[in-house]
């Protein structure tokens, strides 16, 4: 350790990524239609898909031990600064061992704990330049950035927590756990880890989800329920103005109506598939987490991520939500 040196090239872009990641939920939470705002929140949307892929892409040789080809590993280890913080950190400042952070607990700790306390720092940091800027919107763009944040580290947090249950046995008696052999998974102090992963598994990767599904279908039956029947000739007028059928037109107006509270769950996707942000989440969570309770490196491991794959792959086909 005393020998490693930094390396500045790392660093620089570490800072740049972390002043990006901090400029998109400056800017993407609002509305307002000044030209530098309208560049990023066109550019986000492609952005979005490529980070969508990036976050299972490099996450599936872990999950699936398996050694990618030469030219898939090349793509993700491009994107492999954009998905881990910490990699990029330590490599810039020097290897996390020498800063005491080694093994699953240091490992489970930054990636479940530490990154989501950043980027909830960093909303509280621009929710408190809004009030100041334009305090009327500034509720609304803190919400939208938080739903940011949750997509950023989400497939993250919850292949951490799943590996916290994948022991490899040794005999009768002693097994250790996949991702560092150093540790008995019979161990008092490993089963505090899994304790607290399972709040997480529940809380975080399973209940987001299912939270985040119900408010939507919410929100939605609520609109039909009380605000449909008044923007109905609204939506006749939309339909004719823009020739589009008048359920899409309806679609549209719904969508504007609830996006100025769930945004950023919808902003990315036809008005019809509101609910798509849901669905990739579980896709997430079925890819780099559930799929690890099979057991790793397995054929049915193999066969079962395969079938997720293709089976989202056909009814994102199917569908075509993105707008």
């Amino acid at each position: 350790c005393e020998q490693h040196s930094a390396n500045p090239t790392l660093l620089v872009i570490l800072i740049a990524i972390l002043t990006l990641g901090a400029l998109v939920l400056a800017t993407t939470g609002g509305r307002h239609l000044d030209t530098t705002k309208l560049v990023f929140r066109c550019a986000f949307q492609p952005t979005r898909i490529v980070i969508t892929y990036a976050q299972v892409a490099s996450q599936l040789g872990d999950v699936l031990n398996f050694t990618p080809p030469p030219a898939f590993a090349s793509v993700v280890e491009v994107m492999q600064p954009i998905m881990d913080i910490w990699t990029i950190l330590f490599k810039s400042i020097g290897s996390s061992e020498c800063f005491g952070l080694d093994g699953f607990a240091s490992y489970w700790m930054l990636r479940v704990v530490i990154l989501p306390v950043l980027f909830g720092l960093i909303v509280v940091a621009v929710y408190c330049i809004d009030r100041q800027r334009a305090p009327d919107k500034a509720y609304g763009n803190a919400k939208g950035n938080i739903f940011f944040s949750i997509f950023f580290v989400y497939p993250s947090v919850c292949a951490t927590s799943f590996a916290a249950f994948i022991c490899r046995k040794l005999s009768a008696t002693h097994s250790v756990l996949e991702a560092d052999d150093t540790i008995l998974c019979n161990d008092p102090e490993h089963s505090t880890t899994k304790l607290l992963s399972g709040i997480v598994v529940v809380l975080f990767a399973f209940g987001l989800p299912v939270l985040f599904g119900y408010v939507l279908v919410h929100e939605a039956r609520k609109y039909s329920r009380e605000s449909a029947g008044m923007n109905s000739a609204l939506a006749h007028r939309v339909a004719e103005d823009l020739d589009v059928d008048e359920d899409a037109a309806g679609f549209v107006i719904r969508d504007v109506i609830l996006g100025e509270d769930y945004g950023f769950l919808m902003d990315a996707f036809s008005p019809q598939y509101l609910y798509w942000e849901v669905l990739d989440m579980l896709r997430k969570l079925c890819l780099v987490g559930l799929v690890l309770l099979i057991g790793r490196g397995s054929v049915a491991q193999l066969n079962t991520a395969l079938l997720l794959s293709f089976g989202f792959f056909a009814l994102q086909c199917t569908c075509k939500p993105y707008k």
